[in-house]
């Protein structure tokens, strides 16, 4: 019920809150080649089925706030290039520690 308290939203995209699969080495050791590809598989499956599920979940959400009242606002692609330039420096610093592709 955050449209009963706040009355604007603005859709940034800028923070992504992705889920861990974690494992300890211990136990990771100890699966054969095959059980490890099984395991990988599996949190490749998971992951594209999360993402698909937060999705819709998000759109859902948004058409609710949007439904109850709330101004929601997707910034323009221009202001969200403006938001990349910003993180570049960010970005090339730690992209170094954990890869660019994050």
């Amino acid at each position: 019920k955050l449209y009963e308290v706040q009355k604007h939203l603005a859709l940034t995209g800028h923070q992504y809150n992705p889920q861990s699969v974690v494992i300890s080495k211990k136990f990771w050791e100890k699966l054969s080649a095959a059980e490890k590809k099984i395991v990988a598989d599996a949190a490749t499956e998971s992951a594209k089925f999360q993402r698909e599920k937060a999705r819709a979940l998000e759109a859902s959400i948004t058409e609710n706030l949007k439904k109850n009242g709330m101004q929601v606002t997707q910034l323009p692609e221009a202001e969200m290039a403006k938001l990349r330039d910003k993180m570049r420096p960010v970005t090339a610093k730690y992209g170094v520690t954990v890869g660019q592709d994050l």
